[in-house]
């Protein structure tokens, strides 16, 4: 069976346009969109003029705006063309990349910030004070090991040697601070000790003070001398105060008195030194001899002139000041046997004896002790 294909009608013609004519491309979705276009705003320019032929349904051409309002611009949906995500507005997403960068910046500063702080800190307040240096060292100086300082100690220098009046020096030095260097003989076995020692110089030392030291504007009267003449009398024994009385030229006659009177005289014991010399011993008594070695301090006028002139007495000999030797006995009085109100506080001696600038510095023991 034969079949004849018979040509369209139509063929040699161009298709048919099934394009619309609005330029608007939908793209289907799967779901319809049921937001409504936003409405055309409407507005409305009055012309005042009565030309009647110029006004078209209100609105003037003269004064027609160069563009024409249109309908709203369709939302294209892209779910189906991009799996199903949304579009993001553009709005949002230059609000979403805009937002981030200002963040970043601001942690940026504040990390700067506090990494700056932290550096001054660690810089000024953690780093340790270097000890100031006064001779341009830049190390710093070694630290102590002890908590407490220690002051070293120097030795004393030893003070020269008092010499006798017959030139001699007392077998027992000291460094100038009245310690004994060394005992007397028989000290020990004494049974005594170096602050018997001790207190036997501090008594020797005190006579020799208060008997040297005169002042005219108190010494009792002619007829009986009292004052700076009798102040060295309370540390005698009973029998030393019996000798003062019967041979210390301060009582047994005026001369001295009427010369201290005469030129207004002040004197004084200075650079006073005592020196233990010597132990002896009488029956059942102990006896110390001490030397007190001292120059004197006057201050006295001129009768002929009344100018007054004070300094260290010199020798006019050598022109130098006069060095005076005070031979001082005392007696051991045992200590706290005197009661109240003992010479020296009844440290244990007593002076039984004693001489100015005596040849050879020995004394006698006398009786009464």
């Amino acid at each position: 069976m034969n079949t004849q294909l018979v040509p369209d009608q139509d063929e040699g013609k161009d298709p048919p346009n099934l394009q619309p004519d609005d330029i608007t491309l939908v793209v289907p979705s799967a779901t319809e969109s049921k937001q409504a276009p936003p409405m055309p705003a409407q507005d409305y320019y009055i012309q005042e003029d009565d030309h009647e032929e110029d006004v078209d349904d209100g609105i003037s051409s003269q004064f027609a705006r160069p563009f024409q309002l249109s309908t709203g611009m369709p939302v294209l949906q892209t779910e189906q063309q991009y799996g199903g995500k949304q579009a993001t507005p553009m709005g949002a997403a230059k609000k979403t990349s805009g937002g981030r960068p200002r963040f970043l910046r601001i942690a940026l500063i504040v990390a700067l910030v506090v990494g700056a702080m932290g550096f001054l800190w660690m810089t000024v307040f953690a780093q340790p004070a270097q000890p100031l240096s006064t001779t341009g060292q830049s190390a710093p100086l070694p630290q102590p090991t002890v908590a407490m300082q220690q002051t070293p100690v120097t030795k004393p220098t030893p003070k020269p040697a008092p010499t006798t009046a017959t030139g001699t020096t007392p077998t027992n030095t000291q460094a100038g601070n009245w310690i004994p260097q060394q005992l007397p003989a028989g000290w020990t076995a004494a049974g005594l000790t170096n602050s018997d020692a001790l207190f036997a110089e501090r008594t020797a030392w005190t006579f020799t003070d208060r008997e040297e030291a005169l002042d005219f504007r108190n010494v009792g009267t002619r007829a009986q001398h009292a004052g700076t003449f009798t102040a060295a009398t309370f540390i005698l024994s009973p029998g030393g105060r019996t000798r003062f009385l019967q041979n210390d030229f301060r009582v047994i006659n005026n001369t001295l008195f009427d010369h201290v009177q005469n030129v207004q005289l002040i004197q004084a014991a200075v650079n006073a030194t005592p020196t233990l010399i010597q132990l002896k011993t009488q029956g059942q008594n102990q006896f110390a001899l001490v030397d007190v070695s001292y120059q004197l301090y006057q201050s006295q006028i001129a009768p002929t002139t009344q100018q007054r002139s004070e300094g260290v007495e010199m020798d006019p000999a050598t022109n130098q000041p006069r060095i005076h030797h005070m031979s001082v006995l005392l007696v051991r009085v045992v200590p706290g046997t005197q009661g109240t109100g003992a010479p020296m506080g009844g440290s244990g001696w007593l002076v039984s004896n004693y001489g100015l600038d005596v040849q050879g510095g020995t004394l006698d023991i006398l009786q009464p002790i």
